[in-house]
């Protein structure tokens, strides 16, 4: 079987059908695409008239691709320590959602905002209120858009 790899293809990074996808390309040739055609996570899009595959970490290294980004939790150190697994608990669930990578950075971004406002607060002893006026400096305050 020919390696897709070591055939001479050109990659680029994109979105297909909402999905992040590696685009290949190569110079037509009938019997590689009955290589490829045999690799259950590489389709046809006849918009991009390209080839594709799931963007993964492993799909990355085959072609020579930069590794994804990694969350860090090290965004964690000025937060109280009991409100941590309340981080790593959203975050897998955003995995989990298959949400992109630029997402969850957003969502643990705000989240975290969030965990430095009520400083040393466990999170299950907020109430409505202790919301409402977090969003209400969030708007006023740091002139955050609603």
């Amino acid at each position: 079987m020919t390696s897709i790899v070591n055939k001479s293809v050109s990659c680029r990074l994109g979105t297909h059908k909402g999905q992040a996808v590696i685009f290949i390309q190569f110079p037509y040739d009938k019997d590689f695409i009955e290589e490829i055609k045999k690799q259950p996570a590489i389709r046809w899009s006849q918009s991009q008239k390209a080839w594709y595959l799931p963007d993964t970490a492993a799909n990355r290294g085959k072609f020579g691709l930069s590794a994804l980004q990694e969350i860090s939790e090290a965004v964690l150190t000025d937060t109280c320590k009991t409100n941590q697994s309340a981080m790593s608990a959203l975050v897998s669930v955003l995995q989990l959602k298959a949400y992109s990578l630029n997402t969850i950075r957003t969502y643990r971004n705000e989240f975290v905002q969030l965990l430095r406002y009520i400083s040393d607060t466990p999170l299950n002893a907020l109430s409505a209120e202790h919301l409402r006026v977090y969003f209400k400096d969030c708007t006023s305050v740091w002139k955050a858009n609603p």
